[in-house]
């Protein structure tokens, strides 16, 4: 489990984790669509039917939302951008690239394959819909979702980056500009300003009594900020380190903790000492691990002075492991997602320094205050 996420397999090759999130808003939606739509939509059915419509129609709707991303993550696969995973969550879904598009034509096909997707899901359950007239309970479940599928389109189409609307508007300034970072930061803009939208008008129909659509529009509009906040900030980060590689931001000569000295030994003597939040670790002259300060918590207080360094430390593996060779960009992504705040930076056997989180983010501060 990562980030609130739960790991549920692979679908076409990519990996599929669903958000605690998600939970919470099925619960929801299945219950406000027992309790409410289906008893509206097909009066005088048992409690029964309306619950097992209404789990149903959840579960088809994020089904839509998975084709929808996995439309993404193929044609992404097409153009020779790979996807780190899709994430179902409370608003949706997400499917992760591992980089940029290579181009703006591909962007397009890209962003605008989810919808392509949505939209025949949409003309699909409209049909199945007419086609079930003589069954108003099956009818009810296919309009309803036909009725979402066109509504994802109509939002995902609004040029709000990072919405797919968004990402053909980055394509279009892309190609008129030639400029990749020029056109996120405006198509950012733009996600922030309908950001900036929905919880103004969520405040509004809080003050007029509309709590309920209140309330998601205030937390689509929170949720989109964020996302246009960090698509902007994670421009600017491989801006400031184009460029630059493992060997010029790691520390040569780092501070390193022996493997065979006790945990409370390395909290009293390099932990408190240095102040630092991980060191690499050593035996026979040799580093052989990452020690970290959640190896360190993990172990209880009374037994850290009897259980070694060695024992907790992370083995050197890709996980904690760079090159120095390797881009800035990358390391730093590997830190985050592997929720480390330092590297081991070998090349071959031979072990070169760390990099730290901290360092690059210093670099970054000092960057711009002199923005440079």
């Amino acid at each position: 489990m990562k980030s609130g996420c739960i790991r549920l397999g692979t679908i076409a090759g990519i990996p599929l984790e669903l958000h605690f999130s998600w939970a919470i808003v099925f619960a929801l939606l299945a219950w406000s669509l027992a309790t409410g739509y289906f008893p509206k939509a097909v009066p005088d059915l048992p409690a029964g039917s309306y619950w097992s419509k209404g789990i149903l129609a959840a579960l088809l709707l994020f089904a839509s939302i998975l084709a929808h991303e996995l439309g993404h993550a193929l044609v992404a696969r097409r153009e020779g951008v790979q996807t780190q995973r899709i994430v179902l969550f409370a608003f949706g879904g997400v499917a992760e690239l591992k980089a940029e598009p290579p181009g703006p034509g591909a962007e397009f096909r890209i962003a605008i394959a989810g919808p392509v997707i949505s939209g025949m899901l949409f003309l699909g359950f409209g049909i199945l819909a007419g086609t079930l007239a003589v069954r108003p309970g099956a009818a009810a479940v296919a309009g309803y979702l036909a009725m979402l599928n066109g509504l994802v389109v109509l939002f995902n189409l609004i040029p709000a980056f990072p919405l797919d609307g968004g990402r053909i508007l980055r394509a279009a300034l892309w190609r008129a500009w030639g400029d990749l970072p020029r056109a996120t930061r405006a198509a950012a803009g733009a996600g922030r300003f309908f950001a900036y939208f929905l919880m103004v008008g969520g405040i509004f129909g809080l003050l007029s009594g509309q709590t309920g659509s209140a309330l998601w529009q205030l937390l689509i509009g929170l949720f989109l900020l964020q996302a246009a906040q960090a698509s902007s900030t994670q421009v600017w980060l491989k801006e400031a380190l184009s460029g630059l590689r493992v060997r010029d931001l790691m520390t040569a000569e780092p501070v390193a903790v022996p493997a065979h000295i006790p945990v409370a030994e390395a909290i009293r003597d390099y932990f408190l000492r240095y102040g630092y939040g991980g060191f690499p670790v050593v035996r026979s002259g040799r580093v052989v691990g990452l020690l970290e300060l959640a190896q360190v918590k993990a172990v209880l207080p009374e037994e850290r002075d009897q259980v070694s360094v060695q024992a907790v430390a992370l083995p050197v593996e890709a996980p904690v492991r760079t090159a120095p060779g390797a881009d800035a960009v990358d390391a730093l992504q590997q830190m985050l997602q592997g929720g480390h705040g330092r590297l081991l930076v070998f090349e071959g056997e031979a072990f070169k320094g760390l990099l730290t989180h901290t360092g690059v983010t210093r670099l970054l501060q000092i960057k711009m205050a002199l923005r440079v």
